[in-house]
């Protein structure tokens, strides 16, 4: 599997330490979707998926945030076709 630079330097940093990882948190803003969030920091909106996965315990339908929620930012990858393997959210593992 390959990453995007955008999605390798964020691994980079969630891997740095156990404390950086609990610390990597997005507060939703007015208007924000999965979408854009995993487009804003990762590089790629394709991504969403990890992070829906990644906060299934607040969020409900992956079409609805609300503004203040506090979402968890897994580790982001995608495999050579541009695809999110299912097990790519690596903090899982």
């Amino acid at each position: 599997m390959k990453t995007s630079v955008a999605a390798l330097a964020l691994s980079l940093s969630l891997l740095a330490s156990p404390a950086a990882q609990a610390e990597q948190v997005h507060v939703v803003k007015p208007g924000e979707s999965l979408w854009s969030i995993a487009e804003s920091v990762a590089g790629d909106a394709s991504l969403w998926p990890l992070l829906f996965r990644a906060n299934r315990d607040q969020i409900g339908d992956p079409s609805v945030l609300h503004p203040g929620q506090r979402l968890a930012i897994p580790a982001l990858e995608t495999d050579d076709e541009g695809d999110t393997p299912p097990d790519a959210d690596l903090r899982s593992r």
